[in-house]
C-alpha cells in the first residue's frame, strides 16, 4: 500500500512538472510572438521622437529651414529648381524624415527674404560707423547698361540696369539704391547713408570723375539740409516763429522748403572751425590701381607706336587678316588698300592675341616644350579681358623666341601643304620682326604685387621716380653689370629672370628701347596737396577702401531678375521670427509691385525718345553718302545709328508684306551685320521715297479736279492704278 501511494506520489509530481512546462512553453511562445510587435513599437517610437527635417510646420517654413535654403542657393550655388530635391536626397542618405514640400515660388520669396534681412544689416552697420566708403563701376550687357554697387567691403548693394550710362543717370541710381534701404526700418533717414560717406573707389573713366563731384555735391547738400533741419527744431519759440513766416514767404514764391533748410544749414554749417569742416565734408576718390597698371600698359603701347612714326623709324610689321590682305595686295593704291592699312594691326599686343589658348597650336607646342626643356608653360590666356596677360605673354615670347620660331618651322614642315596658314604666318613674321621684338620687351609685373598696402601714395611716387630714374639712365636696366636691386621697382628678385637674360642677350639687336612713361595721368588722385595728401590718419581710416575695383568686375547669372540676383548676394544672416514675419510681408508686397516692369518701362520709354529725335535720311542718295564716311571720321554711319534709323522707319511705317525690317537686332533672326543693316535701310527709304512721290501725284491730280487741299485726307481722288493714302501705300 505504502508502495504504490509513493507510486501515485512520483507520478502526480511528473504530470504537475509537465504541466508546468507546457505553461511555461506556452509563456515562452506568446511572448516570441510579440517580439516583432515590441520591435516596431520600438522603431516608431524612435522615428516620432528622433530628428526629422520639417520643411513645413502647421503650413508655415521654420526659420531653420529658410536659413537652410539660403545658405544652399547663396553659399553653395544650389540652384533654386534643385532645392527641394537636395534636400530629399541628403535627408533620405542620413536616414532623416522629410515633413512638408516647399514650391519654387516660396524659395524665391525666401531669397528676397535673406536679402532684406542683410538690407537691415546694412542700415544698422551704417548708423554706427565712423566712415563709409563707396564704390561702383557699369557695364553693357546685351546692350543694357548695368550699374553695380558696393559699400566698403563688407556690403554688397546690388546690381542695377539703367536707361543709359551718363554720369547723371549713375547719379540717379545711387541715391534710388539707398533710398530703398530704409524701407526695411521704417523712421531710418536715407541722407543719413550720405553724410557717413567718406570715400568712393571707381576705375579712371571721365564718367566716373564727373560722379564724384556730383556725390561730394549730394552729399553737401544732404548735410546741409539735416543741418538746417536740427537747427530748426533745436529753435525757440520765437525763433520757430520767425522761421515759419520766413518758410511761407519763401513757399509763396518758390515753395522749396529743403532749401531754406539748406541755406539755414550752410549758415550754421560756416560757423566751424576749418578741422570740423574738413571732417564733414570728407569725400575722397579714388581709383582702382589694377586699372592703373592696365592703362599704363595701354598707354605704353601707344606711346611705343607713335615713338616709330616721331623718329621716322620703320614700324612692327602689319598682320592683315585674309580679307585685308587681299584687298592690300590686289589694291595698292587704292580706297580699299588704304581702308585695309588702317584698320589692320600690328606689333606685340597683336602677336600675343593671334598666339592665345584659343587659336592655333597650343597643344602641340606644350609637347614641344617638354620635349626640348623638360617642362611645359601655360602661355596667358589673352583671349579674355585679363590684366597683366598680354605683359606676360610678351615676357614669355621674348624668352623662348627662338624655340618659338624652331617650332613654327617644324609646324611648316610636318603640314601635307608645306605651308602655314594665314593666322599661324602672321604669328611667324611678327615674331621675327626686329620693331616687334622690341615692343616684346615692354613687361611690368612687380607693380601689382605692392598694391595692397594701406597707404599707396608713396608707392605711386616710388613708381614714377624709378621711372625717371630708369629714363635718365638705362643702363640700370639694360647694361649687362646691371642688378635687380637697382634695376627693379621693389629691389628684389626678377618676377622672370629668365626674361631679363634674354632681353640682354638681344640688346645688340634692338637698339631703339625706349623706356615708357605714362603715370602721371593715372595717378591725380595722390598729388601734393591734394585731398589724399591733406587727409589725417584718422580721415584716412575713415575712407578706408580697397585697392582695387575687383569687388563690381563680378560676373551676372543668366536667367536671373536683378532683383533676385541681388538678394541672393546680399544675403548675410538670419533673422529672429519677429523680424522674419515683417519681412515676409514686406517682400511680399514688393514683389508684387513690379520693380522690374517699371524699370523695363523707363528703358523702353528712353529708347522711345530716342526714335523719335531721330533725323531720317530722306533719300537713298543721302544715305549712301553717309555709308562712304570711313571709320573713325566725322560722320561715320555707326551700327548703332543704322538701328536708329530701322526704329523709325518701323515705328512710323507699318512693317507689311511690302517692307520687311527685322525687329530683332541680333541673333539668326536679327539685322545682321553693317552692310546687312545698310541695305535693310536703303529698302525702307526707297519704300519711303516711292510713297512720297505718289502722294505729290495725288495731290497734282486732286487740285485738277477741284478737290481742296484741306479734303485731300478724307476724299478719295479717282487717280488709276493710284491710291491716294500714303499710310496705306506704305504698308503694303
Amino acid at each position: 500500500m505504502k508502495e504504490s501511494e509513493v507510486m501515485m506520489s512520483k507520478m502526480t509530481l511528473q504530470a504537475e512538472g509537465r504541466v508546468e512546462d507546457r505553461k511555461q512553453l506556452h509563456s515562452l511562445k506568446a511572448k516570441i510572438k510579440q517580439v516583432p510587435n515590441h520591435i516596431a513599437n520600438a522603431m516608431k517610437t524612435t522615428i516620432v521622437d528622433g530628428p526629422s527635417l520639417q520643411l513645413k510646420n502647421n503650413g508655415i517654413i521654420p526659420d531653420d529651414t529658410c536659413s537652410l535654403i539660403n545658405d544652399l542657393i547663396a553659399e553653395d550655388g544650389v540652384n533654386p529648381e534643385h532645392v527641394l530635391s537636395v534636400l530629399n536626397r541628403m535627408a533620405n542618405h542620413l536616414g532623416v524624415p522629410v515633413e512638408g514640400s516647399v514650391s519654387d515660388r516660396s524659395t524665391k520669396w525666401i531669397v528676397l527674404e535673406g536679402g532684406a534681412a542683410a538690407k537691415m544689416q546694412v542700415v544698422q552697420c551704417i548708423k554706427n560707423a565712423k566712415g563709409l566708403t563707396i564704390s561702383g563701376d557699369g557695364t553693357t550687357h546685351k546692350n543694357n547698361n548695368l550699374e553695380s554697387h558696393h559699400a566698403t567691403t563688407q556690403f554688397f548693394l546690388g546690381i542695377q540696369m539703367a536707361v543709359n550710362h551718363t554720369s547723371e543717370t549713375q547719379l540717379e541710381g545711387w541715391v534710388d539704391l539707398v533710398d530703398n534701404l530704409p524701407h526695411c526700418q521704417s523712421g531710418e533717414d536715407a541722407r543719413d547713408f550720405w553724410i557717413t560717406v567718406t570715400g568712393m573707389h571707381t576705375d579712371h573713366a571721365e564718367d566716373q570723375k564727373k560722379l564724384f563731384w556730383l556725390l561730394q555735391t549730394w552729399k553737401q547738400r544732404c548735410e546741409r539740409e539735416k543741418r538746417g533741419e536740427e537747427t530748426i527744431l533745436k529753435s525757440t519759440p520765437h525763433e520757430f516763429l520767425d522761421i515759419l513766416f520766413k518758410v511761407s514767404q519763401e513757399a509763396i514764391i518758390n515753395a522749396a522748403f529743403c532749401r531754406f533748410a539748406f541755406e539755414l544749414g550752410e549758415a550754421e554749417f560756416m560757423k566751424l572751425d576749418d578741422s570740423q569742416k574738413k571732417n564733414i565734408d570728407l569725400l575722397i576718390w579714388a581709383g582702382c590701381c589694377m586699372h592703373k597698371e592696365m592703362n599704363a600698359f595701354k598707354g605704353g603701347c601707344t606711346h611705343m607706336s607713335r615713338w616709330w612714326e616721331e623718329n621716322d623709324i620703320s614700324g612692327p610689321i602689319k598682320m592683315y587678316n585674309r580679307d585685308n590682305a587681299a584687298a592690300a595686295d590686289l589694291g595698292a593704291g587704292t580706297a580699299a588698300a588704304k581702308h585695309a592699312e588702317d584698320h589692320t594691326q600690328g606689333g606685340a599686343i597683336k602677336v600675343s592675341s593671334l598666339a592665345d589658348r584659343k587659336h592655333g597650336q597650343q597643344d602641340t607646342l606644350q609637347y614641344f616644350w617638354d620635349l626640348e626643356m623638360g617642362f611645359t608653360l601655360c602661355f596667358p590666356d589673352t583671349s579674355n579681358t585679363q590684366f597683366q596677360s598680354h605683359a606676360e605673354a610678351c615676357a614669355i615670347i621674348i624668352t623662348y623666341l627662338d624655340l618659338i620660331l624652331q617650332f613654327l618651322s617644324y609646324v611648316e614642315q610636318n603640314k601635307a601643304s608645306r605651308t602655314l596658314n594665314h593666322m599661324e604666318r602672321n604669328v611667324k613674321h611678327g615674331c621675327e620682326d626686329n620693331a616687334t621684338q622690341h615692343e616684346f620687351v615692354a613687361i611690368g609685373v612687380p607693380y601689382m604685387h605692392e598694391i595692397h598696402g594701406p597707404l599707396r601714395s608713396p608707392l605711386h611716387e616710388k613708381v614714377k621716380s624709378h621711372l625717371h630714374k630708369i629714363i635718365a639712365d638705362p643702363d640700370l636696366l639694360l647694361s649687362p653689370d646691371m642688378s635687380y636691386e637697382t634695376g627693379s621697382l621693389d629691389g628684389k628678385l626678377w618676377e622672370m629672370p629668365e626674361a631679363i637674360y634674354a632681353i640682354l642677350q638681344r640688346k645688340p639687336q634692338l637698339p631703339h628701347l625706349s623706356p615708357l612713361l605714362t603715370w602721371e595721368r593715372f595717378t591725380s588722385e595722390f598729388l601734393a596737396g591734394g585731398a589724399i595728401d591733406t587727409a589725417t590718419t584718422e580721415q584716412i581710416e575713415n575712407a578706408w577702401m580697397e585697392s582695387t575695383n575687383d569687388l563690381n568686375e563680378a560676373r551676372i547669372w543668366p536667367n536671373m531678375s536683378l532683383n533676385y540676383f541681388n538678394a541672393l548676394q546680399i544675403y548675410l544672416k538670419s533673422l529672429i521670427s519677429e523680424e522674419c514675419r515683417e519681412l515676409r510681408k514686406l517682400i511680399h508686397e514688393q514683389d508684387s509691385s513690379g520693380n522690374n516692369y517699371h524699370t523695363r518701362a523707363a528703358r523702353i520709354a528712353r529708347a522711345e525718345e530716342a526714335v523719335d529725335g531721330c533725323d531720317p535720311y530722306q533719300t537713298s542718295q543721302a544715305l549712301e553718302e553717309a555709308y562712304k564716311i570711313w571709320c573713325g571720321a566725322n560722320g561715320y554711319l555707326t551700327v548703332v545709328a543704322l538701328d536708329l534709323q530701322l526704329d523709325w522707319h518701323i515705328k512710323n511705317g507699318k512693317n507689311g508684306s511690302g517692307l520687311e525690317i527685322p525687329k530683332a537686332k541680333s541673333g539668326a533672326k536679327g539685322r545682321g551685320d553693317r552692310e546687312s543693316r545698310y541695305r535693310h535701310l536703303q529698302a525702307a527709304i526707297s519704300k519711303y521715297e516711292a510713297a512720297g512721290n505718289l502722294a505729290v501725284e495725288a495731290e497734282h491730280a486732286g487740285a485738277e479736279t477741284g478737290v481742296e487741299s484741306g479734303q485731300e485726307e478724307i476724299i478719295d481722288v479717282d487717280v488709276e492704278g493710284q491710291d491716294d493714302s500714303e499710310d496705306e501705300f506704305y504698308s503694303r
